[in-house]
């Protein structure tokens, strides 16, 4: 009697070698980091006379991995096969995709993807995320993806402008005076925009952002020609401090938060790790709390959504900054499998230092609040469109 058996396995491809394997199934290989783990698995079946190798997945983003290979594999036997020509019968390709030029919105184009819709997939539910990534640039990706299981580049916009726009209360900050605030903060480089964010929490749940940037004086007029927005402007309305020189002297950073300290009641300051320790420490020693904000999807993803939500609830008060405005209309969401995401600097538009400190201030300030969740959010009064 041939004794068989079935194990569930690391994804570390280092703890794959010598397996002499029967079957393999391999669960969502879009996640897969590189094509190692599946070579070493094929491989392992080369001494099977009748070995059995199944991957099954949703669509990725990476275009690069194994994942894509396999699917423009399959693409390319499912052709021949329709036209009669000879293909590989040694790999069966199972697709269900919406079609790239699809109404992705019409309901007709859900069932392409999902056959069984409506017997063990709920379509109110595919519906209320439809409705939300319709009007939520950075959530139409994940449903392409997780829903129609189209390909697509993850790196979305962030903001509906036009929601955040109607956001356009004020409030004074005499009325904030000795208010609890959570400061985040975002350096940049020494010779672009640096910018603190202090988030206060209303009584009526509403959020308000007092946002303020630094650059150095001797590269406004310059800066203003790359990144072509008025700078001087900005700085005679008192939205941002020109440091003097070439590079920011984080000293008036620091006597912002100071004098900040003084008005209000500053919980914690959330900066990230990342060219911020001589700062932190400075921060520290003078008596503030310190909070390292990983910049992963991890520690961000939730603080990015949260904002989404506030925003679509009318509950972020932004005062009308035109910096702040700008930073948001510019940033670019990168998504993870898991639909985690966010914000991109790197294939952001143009700078979004003002939104990403606002992100850190956030990433602590929402634990004050247990009834923001975007994705658990019921389309109605309170999340109307």
């Amino acid at each position: 009697m041939t004794l068989t058996r079935y194990r569930a396995i690391s994804a570390e491809a280092s703890t794959a070698h010598g397996f002499n394997a029967h079957v393999v199934i391999y669960d969502e290989i879009h996640e897969a980091p590189n094509r190692e783990l599946y070579d070493v698995l094929k491989t392992s079946m080369g001494a099977r006379r009748q070995p059995l190798f199944i991957s099954i997945t949703t669509a990725g983003a990476d275009t690069n991995g194994i994942c894509y290979e396999l699917y423009q594999y399959s693409k390319m036997q499912i052709g021949k096969r329709e036209r009669g020509e000879e293909y590989d019968k040694t790999f069966y390709p199972v697709i269900y995709e919406a079609p790239e030029d699809a109404d992705i919105w019409d309901e007709k184009t859900w069932y392409i993807a999902n056959p069984a819709l409506g017997v063990f997939r709920s379509i109110e539910e595919f519906r209320q995320t439809a409705t939300r990534a319709k009007e939520i640039p950075s959530l139409e990706a994940g449903f392409r993806r997780l829903y129609l299981n189209q390909w697509v580049n993850s790196d979305v916009a962030w903001m509906n402008m036009s929601k955040w726009h109607l956001c356009n209360d004020f409030i004074p900050e005499s009325e904030l005076l000795g208010k609890e605030c959570y400061c985040g903060i975002d350096l940049s480089a020494t010779t672009d925009l640096t910018s603190v964010n202090l988030e206060f929490r209303l009584d009526d749940g509403r959020y308000v952002m007092l946002s303020h940037s630094f650059m150095p004086e001797n590269r406004v007029l310059e800066k203003e020609k790359v990144d072509r927005v008025p700078y001087s402007v900005w700085i005679k309305q008192g939205y941002i401090t020109a440091t003097p020189g070439d590079v920011i002297d984080y000293e008036f950073v620091k006597a912002y938060i100071r004098t900040a300290a003084i008005k209000f009641v500053i919980k914690e300051i959330c900066f990230d790790p990342w060219n911020s320790t001589q700062l932190a420490n400075d921060l520290e020693n003078e008596g503030f709390v310190m909070v390292a904000v990983r910049q992963g999807y991890a520690t961000l993803s939730e603080p990015t959504k949260d904002i989404l939500a506030l925003v679509y609830q009318k509950r972020i008060v932004h005062n009308q900054n035109p910096v702040l405005t700008w930073a948001i209309s510019n940033c670019i969401t990168r998504q993870d499998p898991n639909g985690n995401i966010a914000l991109d600097k790197a294939k952001s538009k143009n700078r979004i230092d003002p939104a990403a400190a606002m992100v850190n201030s956030h990433s602590r300030a929402r634990m004050l609040d247990t009834t923001i969740d975007l994705n658990k959010l019921i389309l109605g009064d309170e999340f109307s469109f």
